[in-house]
């Protein structure tokens, strides 16, 4: 079904677009085995697996560890799920500190303006229990932060 309903974006040249539906694919037949790579698209669909117990145990600190993975890779789908487990303290220790500090990689790396803008909505939620001085030190780390790929 999915296929067909992409089939004329791809047949549009759309190659970024057919290598995600690819990535999707290929994550839903091996998740694991393509994660343990360190392709970080399936880090993140694995974490949500775990986190979602959707056809396997949930395991949330299983989940926070493949979400953390694919975070430092730049992933911001990742990033963001990060920075709410850390503003829920799911299955980490509640940490506003965190919470912002992620979820400004986000917005960083996010290339969706829509989804930018929710997430620097979401970023300055976080930001509202740190000080001004605080914001701005992790403001700077989050600028210096490179993507670290396995």
């Amino acid at each position: 079904d999915r296929p067909d309903r992409e089939r004329p974006r791809l047949l549009a040249e759309e190659p970024a677009q057919a290598a995600r539906l690819l990535r999707e694919g290929l994550a839903l037949w091996r998740g694991a085995p393509l994660a343990e790579l360190g392709d970080s698209f399936c880090q993140q669909s694995l974490a949500t697996q775990l986190r979602e117990a959707r056809g396997v145990e949930g395991d949330i600190e299983e989940a926070i560890a493949w979400t953390r993975r694919a975070a430092q890779q730049g992933f911001a789908g990742a990033q963001q799920d990060l920075a709410g487990a850390y503003w829920e303290g799911l299955g980490v220790d509640r940490d506003a500190g965190k919470a912002y500090f992620w979820a400004s990689l986000a917005v960083k790396y996010e290339e969706d303006a829509k989804d930018r803008k929710n997430l620097l909505t979401l970023k300055r939620m976080f930001g509202r229990e740190l000080s001004a001085e605080r914001r701005a030190e992790i403001d700077r780390d989050a600028t210096r932060w490179r993507p670290r790929y396995e």
